[in-house]
């Protein structure tokens, strides 16, 4: 009896393959779960092995961008017209400013002059709310998963709040496209879409996520949502025009001129741009190679998060192909979304693990 009860255990337990010779399912989902760890381990010493060395990490404050957009803050709530503003800060110093995308959108410097006060509490009332979301998606999850997501966006958000945060577009952009990846993980389409036309208003560098969105709605044909994206982009479409045309007619003869954004900066650059955000840049440049595994395996995290995941893909290959070295601030934009794929990705490769075992 007990060899016959083995004998059934071992073959309910084996993998019977298919008519023909063929591999099972369960095989070929084996097979290829071990090929994705390779992968991820190969991608993980690529990265150890030559990190980019962090940008302005030792740069005077006066120096930065921060202290630019303070100065044009305070040039407009004085009295003088934006572009007049930035025109001047720019040429004083040094910045390319023969170039439309060194000229940033004027609607959060002008209301930073008009209500810095009410501005604030918008800012913080976004930190505390991509906080609160975050956590949200993870109540389920595994204790330490949800401490790791929550410990990485705390760091991520709360860079927004500190003095030279405040003022720069990529954080107050990044912060909308965080929470609007979580409203879609909430099944808050409109109010998802409504926070990336606003963060869109802020920084163009927006238009990968918005891709993303107008790409998902498609497919998943949300008919409400592809209008309210039709009628967001047209009016955001005028007013970028009207932006770049004041901006054009701005630029004197002799302004600088800057290099083409599109430097195919690859691995390297997409590196720096994820060990720029948060708690990450009080790290070494190489725990950036640790945290890029993550943002890959959240792919194959279970939770249902298609707008998060969507954006880690669409800004990897984004930060691949555009941007040069010193922009790797753009990593503040992703920070609060990396955060949240942080958690995913654990979840990616516990799955993984499982399937290959």
């Amino acid at each position: 009896m007990a060899t016959a009860r083995n004998a059934e255990v071992s073959l309910t337990s084996t993998t019977v393959p298919e008519p023909g010779g063929r591999p099972s399912p369960a095989a070929k989902s084996r097979r290829s779960a071990r090929w994705t760890l390779v992968g991820l381990a190969l991608l993980l010493l690529a990265g150890l092995w030559r990190p980019l060395p962090r940008h302005g990490a030792d740069a005077p404050v006066e120096r930065t961008d921060s202290a630019l957009f303070s100065a044009v803050i305070k040039r407009v709530a004085a009295g003088a017209p934006y572009y007049s503003a930035m025109g001047t800060e720019l040429r004083s110093r040094g910045y390319p400013s023969a170039s439309i995308f060194n000229w940033r959108q004027p609607a959060l410097f002008v209301g930073m002059a008009i209500a810095p006060l009410f501005m604030r509490i918008i800012l913080i009332a976004l930190v505390i709310w991509v906080i609160a979301e975050t956590v949200g998606l993870f109540s389920q999850a595994r204790s330490d998963i949800l401490v790791l997501a929550v410990t990485a966006q705390v760091g991520a958000a709360a860079t927004a709040l500190t003095a030279l945060g405040v003022v720069l577009p990529e954080t107050w952009a990044g912060i909308c496209l965080a929470v609007s990846t979580l409203a879609y993980a909430r099944g808050q389409a409109r109010v998802g879409a409504g926070l990336a036309l606003g963060g869109l208003f802020i920084r163009e560098l927006l238009l990968p996520y918005v891709a993303v969105c107008v790409y998902l709605a498609a497919r998943q044909h949300r008919r409400s949502e592809l209008i309210m994206w039709g009628v967001g982009l047209g009016a955001w479409s005028i007013f970028f025009a009207i932006h770049a045309s004041a901006a054009t007619h701005t630029i004197q003869a002799g302004d600088l001129a800057h290099p083409s954004w599109l430097q195919f900066g690859g691995f390297r650059f997409v590196l720096a741009t994820i060990g720029f955000g948060g708690w990450l840049y009080l790290m070494p440049p190489w725990v950036a190679a640790v945290a890029c595994v993550l943002l890959v395996s959240c792919a194959w995290a279970p939770t249902k998060a298609a707008h998060v995941k969507g954006a880690v893909a669409a800004y990897l290959a984004f930060f691949a192909i555009v941007g040069q070295s010193f922009n790797q601030g753009w990593g503040l934009l992703t920070a609060s979304t990396w955060a949240i794929a942080y958690g995913l990705g654990v979840q990616g490769l516990l799955t993984l693990i499982r399937q290959a075992r």
